[in-house]
This record gives C-alpha cells, sequence and structure tokens, in this order.
C-alpha cells in the first residue's frame, strides 16, 4: 500500500541547455566520512529551479536537501562535484526533513 508521505529519496534529472549552463545551486559536504554526500546550500536561477517549477509533488528539490549519488557516484565528494559539471546530471536526493545529520565537514 502506498503512504501518503515524501519518497525517502527520488532522482532529479537536469540538463545544461545552451546559453543556460547553470545547474543554480551550492553544495557543501556533509554527512559521515564513510558516506559523504553534498547539501544544497543555497539555489539561484538555473536548471535546478526550472525543476523545481515543474516538480510533481514531494520531487522538489528545497535547500538543505542531501545529494547522495551524482550520475552514480556516491560516497566521493570530489568526483560528486566532477560529475556536477557534466551536461546530463541525475542526482539521487533525499528531502531535508528526511536526511538527518547534524555535522558538515569542511571541504
Amino acid at each position: 500500500h502506498r503512504r501518503g508521505l515524501l519518497a525517502p529519496k527520488h532522482i532529479v534529472r537536469l540538463h545544461r541547455r545552451a546559453g543556460a549552463d547553470r545547474l543554480g545551486f551550492g553544495n557543501v559536504a556533509a554527512g559521515p566520512p564513510g558516506a559523504p554526500v553534498l547539501v544544497i546550500s543555497w539555489i539561484r536561477e538555473g536548471a535546478l529551479a526550472t525543476w523545481n517549477e515543474g516538480a510533481p509533488d514531494g520531487r522538489g528539490v528545497p535547500p538543505q536537501s542531501a545529494i547522495i549519488s551524482v550520475n552514480g557516484v556516491s560516497g566521493d565528494v570530489q568526483r560528486m562535484r566532477e560529475q556536477l559539471r557534466e551536461a546530463f546530471v541525475e542526482m539521487e536526493v533525499v528531502a531535508p526533513d528526511r536526511w538527518k545529520y547534524g555535522k558538515v565537514m569542511n571541504s
């Protein structure tokens, strides 16, 4: 049976269009050392804001959401950030209220 709750994590697909090549968000490394994530620190004009405008219920990505993988890469903040430079970016995202880890790592 389906519950009317947000999915614990969902996939967000972003595409950089010519002339609009910004994903439009900042991120900071966080999470436990063995399972680092990227936490979205701000969102401005760009591909993610466009996604959010058209996202179905529960699929929007607010600030403080945790990105747990980028294009299938997880567990390595530097490699995840490299994937964020690609033209197509597929991120696995956990909403802020479902992601509980207080400590932000320096990087």
